[in-house]
């Protein structure tokens, strides 16, 4: 899925110029950019020109081999709508060398409503710390931090395989439970060896408690956002497999 971006607050856009064969490329400049509602998709002379534009960006900066560009906050156009994300785009016209040719890049841009849980997401240190005491004497909180911060990672790498995404869950403490054991499983498969036995055990406990955690998760897709989720499906052995 693409990233998306939330109305009613500034954010940063990278983009990533490349060649032919997906490799980075370094521009020289921007010319300007223009952001166009889904109302307004631009051709490309719109895109060049900024015809019926919602905004225009006039600087960017590098980032790494990409280019932040600053959008300032986008209004939702219809709060009573019953659609939670709208398709806008980006229209980048840059050059990639001083005083040759402008080249224009036009990108989706997913700009969506807020959504939020009634508890939290987030895993700790304390909260591993509480599942098995004796990490604490292994592992320091940053790496613990770390840590958990992969463990999360992995679980959204696996609902995106499945072209889901966090905001999409409407059972979350499940989401949480899934990253405390992944972290507790990546932690004791990190220091296992045969000074340290006992990690054997997390182990085996860990692995089998974040498969039975992502078995009991029942993903009940709220893809409309409307608050009424549409169906119930279990990712079953599938989660199984991807440990």
């Amino acid at each position: 899925m693409a990233k998306r971006y939330l109305f009613g607050k500034d954010f940063t856009f990278t983009f990533f110029p490349i060649d032919d064969k997906g490799n980075a490329i370094t521009a020289d400049s921007l010319v300007n950019a223009y952001v166009f509602t889904d109302a307004n998709k631009p051709d490309r002379a719109a895109a060049i020109a900024g015809t019926n534009a919602l905004q225009t960006i006039a600087a960017w900066s590098a980032n790494g081999n990409g280019y932040d560009l600053t959008v300032t906050a986008i209004d939702d156009p219809d709060t009573s709508s019953d659609e939670y994300q709208r398709q806008y785009w980006i229209a980048i016209n840059f050059k990639l060398a001083s005083g040759e040719q402008t080249q224009t890049a036009l990108i989706e841009l997913i700009m969506s409503r807020p959504v939020g849980y009634g508890e939290e997401l987030n895993v700790t240190a304390a909260v591993l710390e509480k599942y098995y005491p004796a990490i604490d004497g292994f592992v320091s909180d940053t790496d613990q931090a770390d840590i958990i911060e992969e463990a999360a990672e992995h679980v959204k790498g696996v609902l995106k395989s499945r072209n889901w995404e966090y905001w999409m869950i409407t059972e979350p403490g499940e989401l949480r439970s899934a990253v405390i054991w992944r972290s507790l499983y990546q932690i004791a498969l990190a220091e296992l060896s045969e000074q340290e036995a006992g990690f054997s055990v997390l182990l085996e406990e860990s692995k089998e408690n974040y498969g039975n955690a992502m078995e009991r998760l029942k993903v009940r897709l709220d893809t409309d956002l409307d608050g009424e989720p549409e169906r119930p499906q279990n990712f079953g052995n599938y989660m199984r497999i991807m440990i």
